[in-house]
């Protein structure tokens, strides 16, 4: 089907053992498996014929599935894996083999909205399944954003899907997505909790069963005591009951040190929590001063801007007055304003 629907004339199908790959040493510059190892009888001679076949500066990407995670008991397992991994066993056999040159990233089930334009939309009644090619699969649309929604849960090693090792890669690119991440097959609840109160209830039932244990050893003692009066066997008997009861205080002390623990994680989220409500008013604070402060910065632009006009206007006037006593000046030293002096001085007199 591959060879059918995805042929590309630089693509090349084959079909091989990964334990004994049919390759030369150092042939590849890129290799890539998901989700292979846990399928292979011996996971050590797998990466080593990763190692081989590549290149020495080759970027090799290695996933591996998360069983612990989709499986909580030991009975439970994936019956076409031969073993389970959790990320610190497949840290160590990759590591030991492909090397400490390696970034780690995680994967979780995702959920999401986006919004497309019309004409990237896929249409199925235009494409001929004959002429597929390989990415026609994908539909990929590039995204300048990236957001990520708060999660209900903590991302760490141990729930995430799978992980993922890319080695010798230059520069580490995150994807543009749009995401919120989601529980798979199992209850939306975080492991540190959720541990805690799995201690609590293996607690309850074991004090319970010591109980019932208990109740049974007084009841054999006491129709021993009657039908047999063996000493040697009623002392057995009372030691079991003395460790019965040491075993039942250990677990009293155990639930309420896990109580404790409890009401001190739930103290220390409430302190967060109250931390968070200051810093948003403060941040709410912020903004308004910083809102103030640019209507200040822009009636100063106004008002300095105003100034500068009338400082252009008093300019001006004051070269056209400079003008007008240049040109009087010149005037008071002339033959006309001697002549006219005497008549200027009559008009006076006549005008008082």
């Amino acid at each position: 089907k591959a060879k059918k629907y995805f042929k590309e004339a630089n693509v090349e199908y084959m079909v091989a053992d990964a334990c004994k790959l049919p390759f030369n040493d150092n042939s590849f510059d890129l290799i890539v498996s998901f989700e292979t190892i846990e399928h292979v009888d011996d996971d050590v001679a797998f990466l080593k014929e990763i190692k081989r076949v590549a290149k020495k500066d080759a970027v090799r990407i290695v996933s591996c599935p998360n069983d612990p995670y989709y499986y909580k008991d030991e009975e439970g397992e994936n019956p076409f894996h031969k073993r389970k991994y959790t990320s610190f066993d497949f840290k160590k056999v990759s590591t030991d083999v492909l090397g400490e040159t390696v970034h780690w990233s995680y994967g979780y089930a995702l959920n999401g909205f986006m919004s497309m334009d019309e004409n990237d939309c896929t249409f199925p009644e235009k494409r001929d399944i004959d002429n597929l090619k390989m990415t026609d699969i994908l539909n990929p649309i590039d995204d300048k954003e990236c957001y990520r929604v708060q999660a209900d849960r903590y991302l760490n090693s141990w729930n995430a899907n799978f992980y993922v090792g890319i080695w010798n890669a230059d520069v580490y690119m995150p994807l543009p997505t749009v995401f919120f991440p989601r529980e798979m097959f199992i209850d939306p609840e975080d492991p540190i909790f959720a541990d805690i109160n799995e201690w609590k209830t293996d607690y309850y039932e074991r004090l319970a069963a010591c109980n019932e244990l208990l109740m049974e050893k007084n009841d054999s003692l006491e129709k021993n005591y009657v039908i047999n009066s063996n000493m040697e066997e009623i002392q057995k008997l009372q030691n079991s009951i003395e460790e019965l009861q040491k075993e039942r205080q250990q677990l009293m002390g155990n639930m309420d040190r896990l109580e404790k623990d409890v009401a001190s994680l739930n103290e220390k989220l409430a302190v967060k929590n109250e931390d968070i409500s200051k810093l948003q008013k403060n941040l709410r604070a912020e903004k308004l001063r910083t809102t103030r402060t640019e209507s200040l910065l822009e009636l100063a632009d106004f008002e300095k801007q105003r100034l500068w006009n009338r400082i252009d206007c008093f300019e001006s006037r004051q070269s056209e007055l400079e003008a007008i006593s240049q040109e009087y000046e010149r005037y008071k030293r002339s033959h006309s304003y001697k002549i006219m002096q005497p008549v200027r001085k009559l008009y006076e007199v006549l005008k008082k």
